[in-house]
């Protein structure tokens, strides 16, 4: 059963320390991670403090920023923004299971595209979904993405090339 998120309280916070625990509590959740590319099944603990460091060294370069998804006082999941291989901003995010099912990744993404512009990133942002996760798909065109294309990627967790669709969102 999900539990019932107010949507307008959702807001993007730093990752600190408070957060490694419920981040690893929540992302050791193979339906959560197969979706996503560089997060291993299963997670240890050690691995979220070194991500942490690794994304908040990141945001210092003006590459990625990485936050906590909150609902009030709730940690619900992750989301941000990275430069991929291509070169490109690309967002992504993850939203813990029990919290599935409630509109709360369209808001995210939105939050998410709001951060990439106020950090100066003005071009087109990019995204993926695998081609098995099509919630996904529909959460993007909702936040306004469109198609650009299919391409394959191959998750840490799943240790196989996924087929996937990339999308874009253009400047407005």
């Amino acid at each position: 059963m999900a539990k019932e998120i107010d949507i307008d309280t959702l807001e993007l916070r730093i990752l600190t320390d408070a957060e490694v625990s419920p981040f690893h509590k929540y992302i050791n959740d193979y339906d959560v991670v197969k979706m996503t590319g560089s997060i291993p099944y299963p997670v240890d603990q050690a691995w979220v403090i070194e991500r942490f460091a690794l994304k908040n060294a990141a945001e210092v370069e003006g590459s990625a920023a990485d936050r906590a998804i909150y609902a009030g006082n709730e940690f619900i999941g992750n989301a941000g923004y990275f430069t991929n291989e291509d070169g490109n901003i690309e967002v992504g995010y993850w939203i813990a299971r029990p919290f599935w099912g409630q509109g709360i990744a369209t808001k995210v993404t939105e939050l998410v595209v709001k951060l990439a512009r106020s950090h100066g990133h003005l071009g087109p942002l990019y995204a993926g979904h695998a081609k098995d996760n099509p919630a996904s798909g529909r959460v993007l065109e909702k936040a306004g993405f469109i198609f650009d294309g299919e391409d394959t990627f191959t998750p840490v967790s799943r240790g196989e090339v996924v087929s996937c669709w990339r999308l874009k969102l253009l400047p407005k």
